[in-house]
């Protein structure tokens, strides 16, 4: 399924979207340089596609940073 299409993406997905391996992705949501997860339940973990874009969009700023500017974390 083409990423426009879905609104949510494990971090495989989210990884291929910016250009990384999962393993960078990982490093880079543990140091909170991506736009926070969401967690659906203990073993479901997804990114918000259009946070992604987003955040992609502003430069990849910290994830500090890029909530600040969307107006505080997600809910």
């Amino acid at each position: 399924m083409p990423h426009d299409a879905q609104l949510m993406v494990p971090a495989g997905e989210a990884a291929r979207m910016i250009a990384v391996s999962k393993a960078t992705f990982c490093r880079y949501d543990s140091a909170g340089k991506v736009p926070a997860p969401v967690r659906l339940s203990g073993g479901c973990v997804r990114w918000r596609v259009a946070e992604l874009q987003a955040w992609v969009s502003a430069g990849c700023p910290s994830r500090e940073d890029f909530e600040e500017a969307q107006g505080g974390p997600p809910k």
